[in-house]
């Protein structure tokens, strides 16, 4: 009896053991769901208080409770992509993709990964690979006509912003974000009936109210009022002064096409010696032919007593977009070469950028001039530019070698028949306030051992969106003693 009382006791005993334990267990379990929950819950409220510092600590602590819980991982991959930690959101978001192969906003933040690490043919690859699963999933259109706009490929971002307006034709995103590559592209008239149907649907809408009053601004003719004072001084005993004023009239036109047409009167005095009066006309506009090809051209008429023949000159280029902002363009110009001497030229060239990287721009080009007193001059020049810093502040830094002579026998007052520059640049530009302010020096060191400093400083300030004002001094010198300052105002208006 006393043995199978024992027994009894003993499994009695188990059974309470292992009833207890597993309502540990469970509780526990329910701790740490709830827990959790929690940390998810708090991340994305943190995210949505713009605070993605406590976002990431609250998401890093679910992936701590629960390392592979998609949720969690999500979310900690979302602070990472948004704090430019891209590598480390790629790593979870391809965790997620490992375990569910189709989960969508893991796909779409990995194309995300992609774009803002400038890898746009996977960021578009991987897109594609959405739309092939779902083909009416508007994110997915959202994401790649940004990621094509990014690229410069404005025509194909609009074809797809087009397309999934078929699908949602009152999602206001998808409006806004074909406005603004409409004006990216200078169609102004297409941006602003766009944003006319955002307003229909959201009549309080800031970005398109803002964005329509800047389409209507862009189209409207501007006109710009400049003065200009420049003295020039040398060694042997040269003196000089000129005064220019004028004013240009621009009318924009859509598809980033624009005409405008100037007049200026120059007065040119050279101390005991000449006295010109000049009164110069332009036309000139701009066509964008084609997506890849831009028609640049202006005339002028120039006539300076006592002399009272007129001159008519000009340029014309043609720029070529060969692929995403790298462009190669042809140039054509009739130029005067000196208003005293009378000596006419015809120029031919050409000029290629190729953006090695977001940051770094090569630049290479070529021209050759013919002029009336048969001589002639050629010209080879080949920079390097690094954009060090852009926005606030711009910084660029530019090296650049130049190879120019003229024939054997040309007379001396052109340059050397030989000349070889080394070409340093630095540019300097932010904002101060409302007022855009900027630097330009530059150091051309010459062959000849005569080497050129010019010094340039200038500023914009905007009075409203209809006016702003301009003022520039630059300073240019060389070691065999030419001096010129320049000083030049201008205010540009819409009207």
């Amino acid at each position: 009896m006393g043995k199978i009382l024992k027994k009894r006791f003993f499994v009695v005993f188990v059974i309470y053991f292992l009833v207890i334990n597993a309502q540990s267990v469970f509780s526990q379990e329910t701790d740490n769901r709830e827990g959790l929950d929690d940390y998810i819950r708090q991340g994305w409220s943190h995210v949505e208080a713009g605070d993605l510092n406590k976002a990431t600590a609250s998401f890093q602590k679910g992936v701590e409770l629960e390392p592979d819980n998609i949720k969690a991982l999500e979310g900690l991959a979302w602070c990472y992509l948004y704090t430019d930690r891209l590598k480390k959101a790629e790593e979870l978001y391809q965790r997620i993709l490992t375990t569910e192969p189709h989960h969508v906003a893991a796909q779409l933040g990995l194309a995300k990964v992609y774009s803002f690490g400038g890898r746009h043919k996977e960021s578009i690859d991987q897109y594609e690979q959405i739309l092939a699963e779902d083909p009416r999933n508007i994110r997915t259109y959202k994401g790649m006509a940004q990621v094509y706009s990014w690229d410069n490929r404005l025509k194909e971002s609009v074809t797809i912003y087009q397309n999934a307006l078929k699908l949602a034709e009152d999602d206001v995103e998808l409006r806004l974000g074909l406005a603004k590559v409409y004006g990216w592209m200078g169609d102004w008239s297409k941006a602003e009936g766009e944003y006319e149907k955002i307003l229909v649907i959201d009549p309080r809408h800031s970005d398109a109210l803002k964005g329509i009053e800047e389409a209507r601004a862009a189209r409207q003719p501007y006109q710009r009022f400049r003065f200009q004072y420049t003295t020039e001084t040398d060694a042997f005993n040269f003196k000089a002064h000129t005064l220019s004023y004028g004013y240009t009239w621009t009318q924009p036109l859509d598809g980033g096409n624009e005409i405008f047409a100037a007049y200026y009167f120059d007065d040119f005095r050279e101390t005991g010696k000449t006295h010109a009066l000049g009164n110069i006309a332009k036309l000139g506009g701009r066509l964008h032919a084609t997506d890849r090809i831009t028609i640049v051209g202006s005339t002028d008429i120039r006539a300076y007593s006592p002399d009272p023949d007129f001159f008519a000159g000009g340029s014309l280029d043609m720029i070529i977009k060969y692929y995403k902002k790298n462009t190669f363009a042809l140039k054509y110009a009739r130029e005067l070469f000196d208003v005293l001497d009378e000596i006419k030229g015809n120029r031919y060239g050409g000029e290629s950028k190729i953006y090695l990287h977001d940051r770094l721009v090569m630049t290479n080009s070529y021209s050759s001039s013919d002029y009336s007193d048969e001589n002639r001059n050629e010209d080879w020049y080949h920079s390097m530019s690094a954009i060090l810093f852009k926005g606030k502040p711009d910084l660029s830094f530019t090296i650049g070698y130049r190879m120019r002579g003229f024939k054997k026998d040309a007379p001396q007052y052109y340059s050397p028949p030989d000349l070889d520059s080394v070409i340093y640049s630095l540019y300097l530009g932010g904002p101060i306030g409302k007022t855009y302010t900027y630097g330009n020096i530059k150091l051309i060191d010459n062959s000849d051992q005569i080497d050129n400093y010019y010094f340039l400083g200038g500023s914009e300030y905007p009075f409203n969106k209809d006016a702003s004002f301009t003022a520039e001094v630059s300073y240019f010198d060389t070691t065999e003693k030419y001096h010129a300052l320049t000083a030049t105002m201008a205010l540009r208006t819409i009207f």
